[in-house]
């Protein structure tokens, strides 16, 4: 709880005003997590004094006030849309345009995206023949018949190897066309 404590009073101290306001927050809710634990725990006779701790810890800690102040001065803070001292119609007209913008080109991305599946599955299944699939080749050859059966009587198929006129295949040994001297 400490370490998370530590960092959280870190945020406060963040430039962005957003962060400040995360932060102050979770430190309320983390105060209030403390005072709901301590009254669960501690006995009903011990009413008389403040048994809540406070965000910085220890009841006399002087940085302790000075982040509880902290953190209540940034939690009644209204954010820029809700006060109306520095809320203008000029800001609200600026993020409209900005959110239409911002939707436009998102639409526009997702519509480009679309048009590119459904542009690439229509070339492909136009294009059906100029891929390799081993099932066509296969459903080819089945139609065909067997090498080497001419009108139903098979033949011999030339020989590969020996002392043909190929030569030995792969340049391995042997005498005569390989690719040794």
């Amino acid at each position: 709880e400490q370490g998370g404590e530590k960092a959280l009073k870190k945020l406060l101290q963040h430039k962005s005003e957003d962060v400040q306001q995360f932060a102050a927050g979770a430190l309320a809710n983390l105060q209030l997590y403390r005072r709901t634990q301590d009254a669960e725990a501690a006995p009903p006779a011990e009413a008389s004094g403040s048994s809540m701790p406070t965000i910085g810890g220890g009841k006399g800690d002087k940085g302790a006030k000075s982040v509880s102040r902290k953190v209540a001065k940034i939690l009644r803070r209204r954010s820029y849309d809700e006060s109306s001292a520095s809320y203008n119609a000029n800001d609200k007209a600026r993020s409209d345009d900005a959110a239409m913008v911002i939707q436009a080109c998102y639409r526009g991305m997702k519509g480009r995206q679309e048009y590119e599946r459904k542009h690439r599955a229509a070339q492909k299944k136009g294009n059906r023949y100029d891929v390799f699939r081993v099932n066509d080749v296969r459903a080819e050859m089945a139609v065909l018949p067997p090498l080497g059966h001419k009108d139903g009587v098979l033949r011999k198929m030339p020989g590969l190897s020996g002392g043909g006129d190929y030569g030995s295949i792969g340049g391995g040994g042997g005498m005569g066309g390989g690719m040794g001297g």
